[in-house]
């Protein structure tokens, strides 16, 4: 089960690097950081998911103290 885990999260960041990779490229070649942005906001929904976990830090905040 460990190797299991760790395969998974090898991929995972391998996932990761490549993505970064693909933005940054996109990023020198030109392309605008806010129209790069709205790409993958659009495709992804970003913001969506910083809200949330805006949200869900602000309530384990509240929760906490």
């Amino acid at each position: 089960m460990k190797r299991f885990w760790k395969i998974i999260s090898t991929l995972i960041v391998a996932a990761l690097l490549i993505g970064l990779v693909l933005v940054l490229v996109g990023i020198f070649t030109g392309g605008d950081f806010a129209r790069v942005h709205s790409v993958l906001d659009n495709r992804y929904h970003i913001d969506m998911y910083m809200n949330w976990l805006r949200d869900v830090i602000t309530a384990i905040k509240t929760q906490l103290l």
